[in-house]
Order: structure tokens, then sequence, then C-alpha cells
């Protein structure tokens, strides 16, 4: 199923509803595209409408792509009720989150957060946040909490992407908790990598951290960022 698109005209708003704006649950929920939509703003995408839940919520579901490397493809999920973003349980495997404006406005200017995380990531495993490919990286930026949050979740890949700036890379949306967590049970993830998969990872709030890698969290990679 396609929801959305790259194309002009192609994007849905879903905004307002009591649960998640999108929900991909199961594991013949497989092989989806949600692209170029706005989810959880009002129709101009610089203010909020949010859904009550996550702004999409992949449980169980595997092999979907959330945005995409094409000009158009990235959704706007900010100001939902929950993360914009939920990977829950094991069968939410290979899954893409690519070129998304996740706690921002469209502009990528303005802080436009959701209630929790940008991403949340528990007991999935093999995901994909961001790439090293042009247009991959996601912009996670302003949210509430914790841009990425991963507990018992390994084998999962963050790179490319922009956690606390604005769309330039260099100006402050930072997010209120740490950029990056990693909980216990999240172990053998990369955060970065080599040339092109580093993060920028800026602007968390006093107190917290651009990284935090809590008791318990494993044999994680963090290379090639900006932090």
């Amino acid at each position: 199923n396609t929801v959305g698109g790259a194309a002009s005209g192609a994007g849905n708003l879903i905004s307002g509803n009591g649960q998640d704006g999108i929900l991909l649950d199961g594991a013949g929920a497989t092989g989806n595209f949600v692209q170029g939509n706005l989810i959880g703003t009002a129709a101009g995408g610089t203010s909020g409408l949010g859904n009550g839940r996550a702004g999409v919520g992949i449980s169980g579901a595997p092999s979907n792509t959330i945005g995409g490397t094409i000009t158009g493809a990235g959704n706007v999920l900010s100001a939902n009720g929950d993360a914009g973003i939920y990977l829950i349980a094991s069968g939410a495997t290979g899954n893409l989150i690519q070129g998304n404006t996740i706690g921002a406005d469209r502009t990528g200017t303005l802080p436009l957060g959701n209630t929790f995380e940008g991403i949340y990531i528990e007991r999935a495993l093999t995901n994909v946040i961001g790439g090293t490919l042009p247009g991959a990286g996601n912009q996670i930026a302003a949210n509430n909490v914790q841009g990425i949050l991963l507990t018992n979740a390994s084998w999962n890949l963050v790179q490319g992407n922009l956690i606390g700036t604005q769309a330039d890379g260099v100006s402050d949306l930072g997010n209120v908790f740490h950029g990056v967590e990693l909980q216990v049970g999240a172990n053998n993830n990369t955060i970065g990598g080599g040339t092109g998969a580093g993060n920028r990872i800026a602007f968390s709030k006093p107190i917290n951290a651009g990284v935090r890698v809590r008791d318990g969290s494993t044999n994680n990679a963090i290379l090639g960022n900006a932090i």
C-alpha cells in the first residue's frame, strides 16, 4: 500500500485523530510506503493539530518505508501526543525511516515537537534511521524528550541525521532530553559510521547529553558523529 506519495499534491493531511495517525500492525503489514504526508500538523505544516498518540506506529510490521530519499518523499511528523514514530516488537524489522522532518515545522526552522520521542524503538531489530545516500537523513528536532530512544533493541543503524538542529544543520532546535539514548538491552546498534554516515547531534537542553549510553546497553558503535 502507498499512503501519500512524492508527487505534488499526493500527500495527505493526517491529523487530529484520537490514536496514531497511521498504524502498521502485524507481520502482514509489510512493504508499505508512507510518503509526502503532513502527520500531526494543520494544513500549512507550520502549526500543530496532533494525533492523540504517535504520528506513525509500526507494531510488529516489517520492511516498510516511512519517507524516502527523493524530493517530496519525506513526511512531516510533528506535534503528536506521543512519539513522532514508534517501532515496537520483534517483528518490526527492516524498516526504513528516511528524509522526514520529525518535531519541526515543514520549513525545518520552527519547533513543533512531539510530546515524547522523535523516534521510539523497543524490541525492534535491523531498522535503518537515515542513511548515507543524499536525502536519506532525517531532521529530528524540538521533541519534548529524547530525539531517538532505543530500549531492548539491537542491530539498528542511525546514520546521516540532523538531531537537534534546524534544517541548516547549525542552528539550535534541540530536543529537550538526550539526542540519542541507548537503554538496557540496546545492543549492537550503530550510531554513525564511516564517510557520510555520521550524525550531527547538537543542542540537547542543559544537563542532557548528545548521546547517552545506560547500564546494560552493550557493544554499540558510536562513530564519525559531530556531537
